[in-house]
């Protein structure tokens, strides 16, 4: 789960970076993409995650 967060603070940051424009596109890009990237990698023990 902590890929995942990690993983949607990174998007949302990017997004951010676009909408004030503080950072380079091709950088938003990239970082938009490590975070997709973290978010799918932790789908699987997501899904795993047992409640109690």
């Amino acid at each position: 789960m902590t890929r995942f967060i990690i993983g949607l603070l990174l998007v949302f940051g990017a997004v951010g970076g676009m909408d004030v424009e503080s950072a380079p596109i091709v950088q938003c890009v990239a970082v938009a993409l490590v975070g997709l990237s973290l978010m799918w990698w932790a789908i699987p023990a997501v899904n795993r995650e047992e409640k109690w």
